[in-house]
Parts: C-alpha cells; sequence; structure tokens
C-alpha cells in the first residue's frame, strides 16, 4: 500500500510539472487573434499610396495592336507528386490522363509589350516567380501577368516546407528548373508569332454550372463566364476566358496527371478549327464549386465542359473585335502584416511558427492589366467570388470590362468574405491565413485600381 501511494504521488507530481511546463510554455507557440482593422494600417496606407502615385503607361492614340500565342507542354517525363489535396495518400501520379500545358499571350503596342503566362496547376508556384526574377530582365519580368488553372491533379512537388509537402508532396528543386525552362519557351514562341489583332469582350451567366461552397444558400456566387475574344489578320482567333468554379471536379481519390475540367474544356476548343488557342484562368474561385448533380469524377468534368464549351462556341460569334490601346500593367505590393493562422475563433499560433513551418510564400500583391477598356486584376490568392459584384457594378459603371482572376505567382491563402470570418470551416479557419477584414482591404484597393484604370481609358479616348 505505502508503494502504491508513493507512486500515485509520484506519477501526480510528475503530472503537475508538465501541466505547469505547458502552460509556461504555451504563450511562446500561442497567441490571441489580433482583430484590428486592416483598413487603419500601414501597410494599407502604402498600398493606397502607390496605387495614387504611379501612373500608367498610355498609348500615343494609335490604335496598333500586335498580338502573339504559344502553347508549350509542361507534361513530367518522370512520375512526380499531384498537387492540390491534403487528404490525397499517395501523392505520386499513377497514370497521365491529361497533357498539360503553360499557354502565352503577347500584346504589344508602340510603346510596350505586356505578357500573360498561363499555368495547367494547383497555383503559379512562388519559387517560379523567383526563379524567373532571376532569368528576366526587370522590365520583363513585370510585364508579366501570371495566371493558373487551378487543377488540383497536377504537377507538384514546387514548395517546400510541411505546408508544401502536405498539398504538393515533397519539394523537388528540378521541377521549378523544368517549370522555368518551359515558361521562357513559351514566351520566346509567342513573341516570334506577332500578329495585328482586334479584342472583343462578353460575359454570359452559367448559374446553374456553380454553387456556394462555403455557407450555400445563405451565400452568393459569381456565375459568369467572361471571355476576351482576339482575332488577328490572318483570320487566327485566340481565347483568354475566366469562370469562377473550382477546378475540383476529380477528388482526392484521384490519382492521375489531369487539367480537370479547364484542361478538357481548352483541347476541345483548339481541337476545334475556330480557336487556334483557348486560354483558361481560375477567376474568383474562393468558396465557389462546380455544380453538376448526379455526376462524379471525369463524368462530371465531361457535363462542365459540354456545357461551357457550347457556351462559349455560341459567344464568340457575337463578340465584336476593336483595336486596343491603354496598354498598361502595374503591380501594387500588399502588406498584410504578420500571418494569423487559426487554431481556435480568438486563438493563433505565432507568427514565426507559422512561417518556420510553411516556409512563406512569395511576397503579396496585386497585378492589373489593362487592354483598352477590359481590366484583368489578378490577385494572390484564393479569391471569393462573393467579393467580385460589387467590383463588377463600378468597372461596369465607369465603362471597363472587368477579369478577376487567382493565383498570381503570391499566395496568402483565402480571402472570403469578412462577414464568414469566424465560422469554424476549412476556407475561413485553415486557409484564411492574414486575419479578419482582408476581404474588405482587398475590395478597396481594387475599386480604387478600377477607377485608376476607368480614368487611364477616358484619357486615351479623348487625345
Amino acid at each position: 500500500m505505502n508503494k502504491l501511494k508513493y507512486y500515485l504521488a509520484r506519477t501526480l507530481k510528475i503530472l503537475v510539472v508538465l501541466v505547469i511546463l505547458v502552460l509556461v510554455a504555451l504563450p511562446f507557440f500561442i497567441t490571441f487573434l489580433d482583430r484590428t482593422d486592416p483598413l487603419r494600417s500601414e501597410g494599407y496606407s502604402k498600398s493606397v499610396s502607390w496605387i495614387d502615385n504611379n501612373t500608367l503607361e498610355r498609348s500615343p492614340g494609335t490604335d496598333s495592336l500586335e498580338v502573339g500565342w504559344s502553347k508549350v507542354s509542361i507534361t513530367p517525363d518522370q512520375v512526380v507528386p499531384l498537387a492540390g489535396y491534403g487528404a490525397r495518400e499517395d501523392k505520386m501520379y499513377s497514370a497521365i490522363h491529361d497533357s498539360l500545358f503553360v499557354r502565352t499571350l503577347v500584346f504589344k503596342d508602340s510603346l510596350s509589350t505586356k505578357i500573360i503566362v498561363n499555368h495547367e496547376m494547383l497555383i503559379v508556384p512562388p519559387a517560379l516567380i523567383e526563379n524567373l526574377k532571376l532569368k528576366l530582365s526587370r522590365e520583363d519580368f513585370e510585364n508579366i501577368f501570371f495566371t493558373a488553372t487551378h487543377t488540383h491533379s497536377s504537377i507538384g512537388a514546387w514548395q517546400p516546407g510541411l505546408l508544401g509537402n502536405a498539398i504538393a508532396g515533397e519539394y523537388d528543386s528540378t521541377i521549378i528548373d523544368f517549370l522555368t525552362e518551359k515558361v521562357l519557351e513559351s514566351i520566346e514562341l509567342a513573341q516570334n508569332d506577332m500578329q495585328a489583332a482586334t479584342v472583343g469582350f462578353l460575359k454570359s451567366d452559367n448559374s446553374d454550372l456553380i454553387r456556394n461552397r462555403l455557407v450555400r444558400e445563405q451565400g452568393t456566387t459569381d456565375p459568369w463566364l467572361r471571355i476576351l475574344n482576339i482575332s488577328r489578320e490572318d483570320g487566327s482567333t485566340g481565347l483568354f476566358f475566366t469562370f469562377a468554379a473550382h477546378a475540383t471536379c476529380l477528388s482526392a481519390e484521384y490519382n492521375d496527371l489531369s487539367g480537370d475540367y479547364p484542361g478538357l474544356l481548352m483541347k476541345n476548343l483548339e481541337s476545334d478549327s475556330t480557336f487556334q488557342i483557348a486560354i483558361y484562368a481560375a477567376g474568383a474561385v474562393g468558396s465557389m464549386s462546380p455544380q453538376a448533380p448526379g455526376f462524379r469524377g471525369y463524368e462530371k468534368v465531361e457535363f462542365v465542359v459540354d456545357k461551357l464549351d457550347t457556351q462559349i462556341n455560341l459567344l464568340s460569334n457575337l463578340i465584336q473585335g476593336s483595336p486596343q490601346n491603354s496598354l498598361s500593367i502595374i503591380h501594387i505590393p500588399i502588406d498584410l502584416g504578420e500571418p494569423q493562422f487559426k487554431i481556435s475563433r480568438d486563438l493563433i499560433i505565432r507568427p514565426w511558427l507559422f512561417n518556420s513551418l510553411t516556409k512563406p510564400y512569395a511576397g503579396s500583391e496585386i497585378t492589373a492589366l489593362q487592354l483598352g477598356n477590359n481590366l484583368l486584376v489578378g490577385m494572390p490568392c484564393d479569391f471569393s467570388g462573393e467579393l467580385v459584384e460589387p467590383l463588377d457594378s463600378l468597372a461596369e459603371k465607369n465603362g471597363l470590362n472587368l477579369m478577376i482572376t487567382s493565383f498570381n505567382g503570391g499566395y496568402v491563402g483565402y480571402i472570403t468574405k469578412d462577414d464568414w470570418y469566424d465560422l469554424p470551416k476549412y476556407e475561413t479557419r485553415s486557409m484564411n491565413w492574414y486575419g479578419p477584414g482582408n476581404g474588405e482591404l482587398f475590395l478597396q484597393l481594387t475599386k480604387k485600381l478600377i477607377l485608376k484604370h476607368a480614368d487611364n481609358t477616358s484619357n486615351s479616348a479623348t487625345r
């Protein structure tokens, strides 16, 4: 009995010591969420000043535009991890279902050249961006607008750190070298394929193909298919288009390399003699999912593609092309402060711990590419479709066609509607990395960008 009492007392003492140590150590790893309004931050003020003080390029009014395009395969020649799902148990692909590509558009007027580079990947890897900065001159690099299709079944191994490994498999620097080579090749090919061109825009409501996956009936969607139709003097036609439904027709159980619905849609459009190149860029995909009741897997892919393919072919015949001026690009740096990775409603892990586990992604910025009265705004995140409507309305009121894309080469997680920030869901807890209020911050900065570019368009038109 005395021995039992001794061991019980000793065990209790050890437990008390352990509890004390945990309580003492806890503040080094966990702290309280900071709910300070980011619109009152120094970082926001700096971004506003950047927008106000940077002058946009303006066309001399000749209305001359040349466009070139290219498509280069990025299908790996060895088995690589797939990127897209942390829940995917075996990340190495089992077969190649679809070839994958980097597609490039080059726009040139009498003053400058601007480039869109699109990747059939989950995101544009930040490590790829850093590598391209080393390979290109500063001027050439800053004239590029990056986009991705956001397929969850494409090449991985592109991001070091615990989070990178969970989403994209074990990091392999040779993948970054391979992608860098292909991007540079694609740009060069497009630059050698320039012809005079006109550009037209149209959009179409496809509410039946999209749903709000975050809050269902409580929330809204961005249902618009937005299309830029490019007609060149030799009769060839190219497309650049966006849609906001996540490329997640293929689930975590799917282990083949695939472009999901964007990949098949681009392939089908390019197989039609009408279009020589078709580029899908993920729109405001945050909180948005494809809707295809009764279909799963690749049957779901085919259902969504059939609907969108029909819409695009109908709309392309209605788009009126015109010469474009006001070709410009601007990069607005955004300082969101320290990361605030939530573990509960009001508790976060310390920023140093988050950074050490994830290896910080590239610095965040908003990118804006203006092509006449068409304004492409690239976001460094999964940007929520619920945030688009007020921006779209403001753009239309000011004579602009707005196309918002996600994944511009930086990545700061999800930017969602602030009303939902405290929901204990994947997008708002696990992937909303930089604290409350950032939905409004992105809205306000984008509104200022729209007004700045609207002024640039009106000034160009009256010269």
